[in-house]
């Protein structure tokens, strides 16, 4: 799943496209797929178009294929700062 929102942190204000990989009630996980090339943002987007994120806060996600030079993009994003 692809979200696309608008986020404030300490560092300001940026627009984020991320896969999500992990939700709960408070927090969303994930790639940002701007931080990443646009080849490796199209290949997670169509390979894992079907993948339902997490919701357990220690469930581990396995992705096949997964390539760990991804890790660099990943982030958590607190709800409460999300704006749509």
């Amino acid at each position: 799943m692809v979200k696309e929102f608008t986020y404030t942190s300490s560092k300001g204000t940026k627009d984020r496209k991320v896969f999500v990989m992990k939700e709960n009630d408070h927090y969303l996980e994930g790639l940002d797929l701007n931080l990443l090339s646009p080849d490796d943002a199209d290949f997670i987007v169509n390979t894992y178009k079907d993948f339902k994120p997490a919701t357990g806060y220690d469930e581990k996600v396995l992705l096949e294929n997964y390539n760990p030079a991804w890790n660099k993009a990943y982030r958590q994003f607190a709800k409460c700062k999300i704006h749509s």
